[in-house]
């Protein structure tokens, strides 16, 4: 595992783009400085990324699997275009992705082994569908009333766990565990429903 800091804004896959020898991969933890923009122009696999500057997604899949940080992505930047994020980390990680500019896509979260706990610390918008797969926990942040909305569907095979008094998203299709907190409210609104919203009260 290494870390890698972007010397200047440049593609993902360049070697010019990183101060280190290279180019990050899985595992590897990168830091993208403020005022640097990264632009992915193929799905990469890093460990774990702070973003301070700007992650332009191009449509691309970033796979995140563990990176040694306390933080699997860390957003208090920019992220521009399309950025799918999946997780594949083994190990209980925040996840910080509502803070800055710009939202993630779809977030999927399918740990390779294990029951980790991936845990949101900011109010957070999903601008297309959250996946959460067996074996994954995602926790919206228990005691401090975090925000969860979902532009798209979520589907929960895992366990979501939302402390929050507002979440929603377009569709719930869950095999898994759902349990609210805070006198959580969970809203669907959307497809299949007629665009009446519905309300799951399980606070």
């Amino acid at each position: 595992m290494a870390t890698f800091n972007s010397t200047g804004s440049g593609n993902a896959n360049a070697d010019a783009t990183w101060t280190e020898s290279g180019q990050p991969a899985a595992g590897d933890h990168c830091i993208i400085a403020s005022g640097h923009t990264v632009t992915l122009t193929a799905a990469e696999a890093w460990g774990s990324v702070d973003i301070l500057g700007e992650l332009a997604g191009g449509g691309y899949t970033l796979t995140l699997n563990d990176g040694g940080n306390s933080y699997i992505i860390n957003h208090d930047g920019e992220i521009s275009g399309t950025l799918n994020v999946l997780i594949t980390g083994t190990t209980s990680r925040n996840i910080d992705t509502g803070a800055a500019t710009g939202n993630v896509n779809n977030l999927t979260i399918t740990p390779a082994s294990g029951t980790p706990t991936f845990t949101s610390i900011a109010d957070t918008t999903i601008a297309g569908n959250l996946t959460i797969n067996s074996g994954a926990t995602y926790d919206t942040d228990s005691g401090n009333n975090r925000q969860l909305t979902v532009t798209g569907d979520v589907t929960n095979a895992g366990t979501l766990t939302y402390n929050a008094s507002a979440v929603s998203s377009r569709k719930l299709i869950s095999t898994g565990t759902l349990t609210g907190a805070n006198g959580g409210v969970y809203t669907v609104t959307g497809a299949g429903l007629g665009d009446t919203v519905r309300t799951i009260d399980l606070g």
